[in-house]
């Protein structure tokens, strides 16, 4: 029954392939291109041998297998799913090894920018007899520089005045 079906159905298949044979040798003799009409007929030839190999083929034969599950395609186990397992565990483990850390060390990195940012704090140093420069750091800017007259008098055992 299954044979028969399958008869039926590569009879289009045949009617077209005699229709491409007749363009062949119709273009054939109007044009006169010899190689890719040659590659046509080449073109052709194989699938009249297809349509041949379809029509000798035991269908029957294999529904029969494919119904009693006799077929080599089931009989063997997948082996992929577990591959494809073993490889998600392990990109997993990766991603964790990569991001896990990942706060930890954005918080190390903010308090290491914190610490070592400069404050606006400013210094004095001495410039000569009693004059001190001083001078305030600010990010981004020039440093500028104050002179004062740093001299205090003293009394001898007394304040400072």
């Amino acid at each position: 029954m299954i044979e028969s079906d399958m008869a039926v159905a590569l009879v289009p298949l045949h009617a077209f392939i005699d229709t491409l044979t007749l363009r062949v040798t119709s273009c054939e003799s109007r044009q006169g291109l010899q190689s890719k009409i040659t590659a046509l007929r080449a073109d052709i030839v194989g699938l009249h041998q297809d349509v041949d190999y379809l029509m000798s083929v035991d269908f029957n034969n294999l529904m029969r297998m494919a119904d009693e599950g006799g077929s080599p395609a089931n009989s063997i186990p997948p082996t992929t799913t577990r591959d494809e397992d073993l490889a998600a565990a392990q990109e997993r483990e990766e991603e964790d090894s990569i991001f896990g850390n990942l706060s930890s060390l954005v918080e190390n990195v903010v308090q290491l920018a914190t610490k070592t940012l400069p404050t606006e704090t400013p210094t004095a140093a001495l410039t000569g007899l009693g004059t001190a420069a001083l001078a305030e750091v600010t990010p981004g800017t020039d440093a500028h520089t104050q002179t004062a007259d740093q001299r205090i008098d003293v009394p001898i055992g007394g304040e400072p005045t």
